[in-house]
């Protein structure tokens, strides 16, 4: 299980519900969460232009200039994909993504709406998460990991679309052990937790 379930936001409720849910009673008590949490808009950030990690994730940092700031504690960054079409790759082409690297003290929430992420890291821990599916990874004393297409999905090709966050470790649990999970799709809540966070992403994207 992640080690960070502090309650500072409607977004942090969010993530707490698609790692745990297992029935509707959970997702209707952290809508309640959400609601009594709602804050006044304090600033529209403008869009950011997107840039590409590795060859397979063409992202919007979405904090902008906010990330990694006390502002926005414990969120440290937050990547969006929008769908993006990515042919089949051809014989001998390698799949595309982000090779082998380090992290420390945090972990990052990874939700694909489009497409196939293949990850394997430093513990022996693997695993392909498909539309639908969220994927959680605790760096905390350190971890060596990589994201890739799925060798699946590279081999087909077409629409991509995901997102990942990055949220902070307290101080006491900063050196716990790596962990990985991307078993929650298969929870009927998660599913619809999932669906409307893509409407939500959709919509801040857009502008609506």
């Amino acid at each position: 299980m992640p080690v960070y379930h502090a309650s500072t936001g409607w977004l942090t409720a969010a993530i707490i519900v698609i790692h745990t849910s297992t029935d509707t009673q959970a997702l209707s008590a952290a809508a309640t969460t959400m609601s009594k949490s709602l804050r006044s808009v304090k600033q529209i950030l403008p869009a950011v232009p997107k840039h590409w990690v590795g060859d397979g994730f063409n992202v919007h940092p979405v904090f902008g200039n906010k990330a990694f700031s006390e502002e926005l504690s414990p969120f440290l960054m937050f990547d969006y994909a929008p769908p993006k079409q990515f042919p089949p790759l051809k014989s001998g082409q390698q799949p595309r993504g982000v090779g082998q690297h380090p992290h420390r003290g945090f972990e990052t929430v990874t939700v694909a709406f489009q497409g196939e992420v293949e990850h394997a890291d430093s513990v022996g821990n693997r695993g392909v998460i498909r539309p639908g599916d969220v994927q959680w990874m605790t760096a905390g004393r350190g971890i060596i990991h990589q994201e890739f297409h799925s060798n699946e999905y590279s081999t087909r090709g077409g629409p991509f679309e995901m997102c990942q966050l990055w949220v902070n470790l307290p101080k006491e649990h900063k050196m716990t052990k790596p962990g990985y999970h991307d078993d929650c799709s298969s929870q009927p809540a998660c599913r619809c937790v999932i669906n409307w966070q893509w409407i939500f992403f959709k919509l801040m994207m857009e502008g609506k």
